[in-house]
């Protein structure tokens, strides 16, 4: 089975290591037998170390039929598919499927690295496993669209994206929604004094820390730099300040100091879900021209502040 994030998934992966096999000269009502009793498709036909061939449903089928139903004096090299190519365990889903449609064969006896038989694999086994593995790919592509590649948390994009349909369901229903905002504090000093290797250790520290702290209901997002966002459902100015001074503790006892804005609707009303970043933002100035490495909850006599397009 196809693991997310192994990529390219190899046939080891998806083969069947319970392998029978038999002589050349084994009767084949034998074969008939064991592959009833083992509930097994195929078979291999083996002289020594060598393979060769196989014997499948479909050719047990043919050869009954060629033989009226008689198997008497029948061996297992009458009914044999040959001649037959092996894969090693490391060969890619991608070539299997490859090789499949280029020679025709249904199954594949595979070898590990030493040459030694380790397995067979059918084509629908192939095929069901390299399907899954597009899917796979497919939905992690999909999520690489809206997460930062640093920190592993949402992005910008998709924040807007989710800020927007809260916004309008919190107005819909009347049910409270917070959103807090917090920036590292003097950041590009200590990026600048130690380096940015260490710098990206502190962002990555950071949102650990916010995922460890937060409810499964918030969603988290890498706004920019070194801004992060929260965005709270159901929660009310008050429990939000409440989160949001937990969080700075937190970060402050593991060495990182931030300035922190919250804004609560409907208790502050609000026209658009931008008026709530912006006075998110706000609040975060406020902060952090008040001495840094607190909380400040936005109100109405903040109006008139405005955050510069950049904080340090």
């Amino acid at each position: 089975m196809p693991v997310k994030g192994e990529y390219p998934v190899r046939i080891r992966n998806v083969m069947t290591s319970n392998v029978a096999e038999v002589s050349p000269d084994t009767p084949l009502f034998t074969v008939c037998t064991m592959m009833r009793e083992r509930k097994i498709s195929c078979v291999l036909v083996r002289d020594g170390k060598k393979i060769l061939g196989i014997i499948s449903e479909r050719d047990l089928v043919r050869t009954i039929a060629m033989k009226g139903g008689d198997l008497r004096g029948s061996t297992a090299s009458d009914s044999m598919s040959s001649p037959v190519e092996t894969l090693t365990t490391e060969v890619t889903l991608e070539n299997a499927v490859r090789l499949m449609n280029e020679k025709g064969y249904r199954r594949f006896p595979i070898l590990n690295m030493d040459g030694v038989l380790t397995g067979i694999v059918t084509r629908s086994d192939v095929l069901r496993a390299f399907t899954r593995e597009l899917e796979v790919a497919h939905e992690e592509m999909k999520d690489r669209a809206i997460r930062d590649y640093l920190t592993g948390l949402y992005n910008r994009r998709f924040f807007m994206a989710v800020m927007e349909k809260e916004f309008y369901r919190s107005k819909r229903y009347d049910v409270p929604l917070s959103l807090i905002l917090l920036d590292i504090d003097d950041f590009k000093k200590f990026n600048d004094l130690h380096g940015h290797q260490y710098g990206d250790q502190i962002l990555r520290t950071l949102s650990e820390i916010l995922k460890r702290l937060s409810r499964t209901s918030d969603i988290i997002s890498r706004f920019g730099g070194e801004e992060f966002t929260i965005i709270a459902p159901s929660a009310g100015s008050k429990q939000a300040a409440f989160f949001a001074e937990r969080l700075r503790a937190a970060l402050h006892e593991a060495g990182i100091t931030v300035s922190i804005g919250v804004i609560s609707f409907p208790e502050v009303d609000l026209k658009f879900p931008d008026d709530l970043v912006r006075r998110a933002d706000a609040a975060m100035y406020y902060a952090k021209e008040h001495g840094k490495n607190r909380v400040k909850v936005w109100d109405c006599d903040m109006e008139k502040v405005e955050a510069p397009s950049s904080t340090s």
